[in-house]
């Protein structure tokens, strides 16, 4: 999604949401997710173009379509220096020893998930695992300074993390 549709969603969801709390009921009931994005996608500028579209009803037109179209027209006419840009997230290429770390921790959390009839994502995320990996912590104290990582985690499992990152290198 563009920038420029970026400003027209955004003006919708605020219009949703404001009629949304107005009515007191959730969002959905107001306009449907599906209907926001076909209009952010086709951009109508008249209630004739805005017929057709799955989710909004004659009767749903007629009472929110100037509101609709108005909201559309705002974003389109958002100069562009206003537009909203958001930076792409960059992934930082791993060292191999990192994704080595990575496997290793994998398969660690595997058997431990096994081991206690769990999902394994419970004992720990792919992203506190990356996190780990990139970090290297050598004692449980070192995990307690990773963002991602709770106190239960370094509690249950610090002392066998740092053991599996120190044998993978």
């Amino acid at each position: 999604m563009g920038a420029r549709d970026l400003a027209v969603l955004e003006n919708l969801l605020l219009m949703r949401d404001q009629m949304a709390k107005k009515r007191d009921c959730p969002h959905f009931k107001v306009l449907g997710n599906n209907p926001v994005l076909e209009i952010v996608k086709l951009k109508p500028l008249n209630k004739r173009e805005l017929t057709g579209i799955s989710g909004l009803s004659p009767k749903l037109i007629g009472l929110m379509g100037d509101a609709i179209i108005e909201k559309v027209r705002e974003g389109l006419e958002l100069p562009g220096s206003e537009l909203e840009t958001f930076p792409k997230k960059t992934m930082k290429r791993l060292l191999a020893t990192e994704t080595s770390r990575i496997k290793a921790l994998k398969k660690w959390r595997e058997r431990i998930g096994e081991k206690r009839r769990i999902d394994p994502s419970l004992v720990c995320t792919n992203a506190q695992i990356q996190a780990l990996a990139i970090a290297n912590p050598k004692g449980p104290e070192e995990m307690k300074g990773i963002q991602e990582i709770r106190k239960w985690q370094v509690e249950l499992f610090g002392p066998a993390i740092c053991g599996v990152l120190q044998d993978a290198g």
